[in-house]
């Protein structure tokens, strides 16, 4: 609605502007035109006004509906294709939330907006969650909620704002301690400098043989390291990218539009990106090196999770 008024204010200054001036050349240039019966300025005022209203309407229109084509952005499955990515993203809901032992979903620090922070909390206190504890500087956190969160037995581990640490960093690590054997980071994704962090945490945990994954609605963010191979829940047409991280990685590409067989993906290029699922059951296989895998589907689960390598042959 906001973005609606602002266009529709926008449109109508601009042809005020345009009605201002037409109406005074006709008033100083063109009141010889103007019929014996009528006045002048009463002449140049309807002339203008009945082309520039009817103008009005219609560019509103159009500048509308090309703002929401804009935000919407181009989906090559179109209509079902959005509808699959809705569907996906409402699979992250109360249901799988209340199921889901190592979710972490961050409320404090991290370079983004308050109005973001607090929607993280909002979707736990909507949704009746009551998390094991909370983690963080608490800078987003006021004080009703952490009061009700509080009253709720929730268990609130509060930290200083200035430390060398992040709260992704502090809430994996409280997890990990309380015994959490697969780690889902909800709400890390956004701000650069923050998602590139929780990429360094994926790739420390996924080092130590711990199975952790960044989801948002349409998206899941995996590391992968070597030797290890995992498989995709994702539907065909799924768009999956894959970059190396650090030096370059030798991989394998079962089920994806471009497969590859032990072929190498250079860590200063861009050839990994822009893939896409062909079928059920895609597999990714690292052979050396670590890798980071995209998946633009916030349900995606990787079912088939790590297993041994193909031996080579």
């Amino acid at each position: 609605m906001r973005g609606w008024r602002s266009l529709a204010l926008a449109v109508f200054v601009a042809l005020a502007a345009r009605f201002v001036f037409h109406f005074l050349s006709g008033l100083i240039f063109f009141a010889s035109y103007a019929p014996e019966w009528e006045a002048p300025w009463l002449y140049a005022a309807t002339y203008n006004l009945l082309y520039l209203v009817p103008e009005g309407v219609l560019t509103t229109a159009a500048a509308v509906a090309g703002a929401q084509g804009l935000r919407r952005g181009p989906s090559p499955a179109g209509h079902a294709g959005r509808a699959r990515e809705r569907r996906a993203g409402r699979r992250l809901s109360r249901r799988r939330v209340r199921g889901a032992r190592g979710l972490l979903l961050r409320v404090g620090c991290g370079g983004r907006p308050r109005r973001r922070r607090r929607r993280r909390r909002r979707f736990l206190l909507a949704h009746e969650v009551t998390p094991d504890l909370v983690v963080g500087d608490f800078d987003s956190l006021d004080a009703a909620s952490a009061e009700r969160l509080a009253a709720a037995g929730v268990e609130l581990a509060r930290h200083p704002v200035r430390k060398d640490v992040t709260d992704g960093e502090l809430a994996v690590e409280a997890a990990r301690a309380r015994g959490a054997g697969e780690l889902v980071l909800a709400g890390a994704l956004g701000a650069l400098d923050h998602t590139l962090g929780h990429l360094a945490i994926l790739r420390r945990l996924a080092a130590g043989g711990v199975t952790a994954r960044l989801v948002a609605p349409r998206l899941t963010v995996r590391v992968v390291c070597s030797p290890a191979q995992v498989v995709l829940d994702a539907p065909a047409g799924t768009r999956v990218s894959l970059a190396p991280l650090g030096e370059d990685a030798v991989v394998s590409l079962d089920g994806l539009a471009y497969p590859l067989v032990r072929g190498t993906l250079p860590a200063a290029a861009c050839l990994g990106l822009g893939n896409a699922v062909t079928g059920r059951g895609a597999r990714i296989e690292v052979h050396s090196g670590e890798l980071v895998v995209l998946v633009a589907l916030g349900a995606e689960t990787f079912a088939g999770e790590c297993r041994p390598p193909t031996p080579a042959a």
